[in-house]
């Protein structure tokens, strides 16, 4: 998956393989059984590293699009 974010808290279940998320300052590979959480509108994006299956949740808040933006650019 190429370079994004989402505007809601995230959570990567990992079922099979293995993968590599990229973040600006770091870089992650989780396995099958790990879970990864991400914050709202954390810069990333996702590398297989092996076929892989993997459960993405996404918990998203309330309110219009530009009062999510306004609460968390301070």
């Amino acid at each position: 998956m190429r370079e994004h974010h989402v505007d809601g808290r995230l959570s990567i279940q990992m079922l099979h393989g293995r993968v590599r998320v990229y973040f600006p300052n770091d870089t992650v590979e989780i396995h099958a059984g790990d879970l990864l959480a991400l914050e709202y509108g954390t810069l990333h994006h996702v590398e297989a590293v092996e076929e892989s299956t993997f459960l993405i949740t996404i918990s998203w808040p309330g309110g219009t699009k530009e009062q999510r933006h306004a609460r968390y650019a301070a």
